[in-house]
């Protein structure tokens, strides 16, 4: 039975198939290939054999099937709340901007938590104690329609959560963190605009809808 392995392999089968064929695992199959020193492909070349081997319309339709599975399940309200928790529980943490503020916050004892979720979204710092949102902006924000959209989104969750939201808008040359955590500490409006040395702007409002 090797020797037939071995050979269906050779011929482009994949190792699954050929484990139905002859009513055993997939992982024996790919055993007894290892044994024998044949390479194993990689999925994507199997995928490639296989899709070689269907009718343009056959591919057309798996494909079809696969958006549409996508659709229904990986973009539901529980699945990207789970995302946004995993993100929290891993977060990415900027260098530039927002570590500096973490370690700020440890050094005065103030609670942090990066990437904190909200439902689907993620907020860049979240103060549980002031119950205060820091998001920092880079200068290319009102550039993108993604981000500016994503943002109006995520700005009227937690709106209607009553979290006020300070938007700083960061530069290496003048950013401070102290000034930003003293005014983060304060805010109580729904959204209050700074740049990064603490001084009040109206940089990106046009772009942002506040919501009642």
């Amino acid at each position: 039975m090797d020797n037939q392995i071995i050979y269906y392999y050779r011929r482009g089968v994949a190792s699954y198939l050929i484990a139905k064929k002859y009513g055993i695992s997939n992982t024996k199959v790919r055993s007894i290939l290892r044994k024998n020193g044949v390479p194993l492909r990689s999925h994507d070349i199997t995928n490639k054999i296989s899709a070689a081997r269907r009718t343009p319309e056959e591919n057309i339709a798996i494909t079809q099937k696969a958006a549409e599975a996508n659709l229904g399940s990986v973009h539901t309200a529980t699945h990207r709340a789970k995302l946004a928790l995993t993100r929290q529980l891993n977060p990415t943490i900027d260098p530039v901007y927002e570590q500096p503020l973490v370690d700020l916050c440890k050094k005065m004892r103030v609670e942090v938590i990066p990437q904190k979720a909200f439902s689907r979204f993620n907020v860049d710092l979240y103060l549980p104690k002031e119950n205060v949102v820091i998001e920092i902006f880079g200068g290319g924000f009102h550039n993108k329609k993604d981000a500016v959209e994503l943002f109006n989104n995520k700005i009227a969750y937690l709106s209607k959560n009553n979290i006020p939201v300070l938007v700083v808008w960061s530069d290496r040359l003048t950013y401070n963190p102290k000034a930003v955590l003293d005014v983060a500490r304060t805010c109580s409006q729904k959204l209050q605009v700074i740049n990064g040395d603490g001084t009040p702007t109206t940089r990106g409002l046009s772009d942002i809808i506040l919501h009642d």
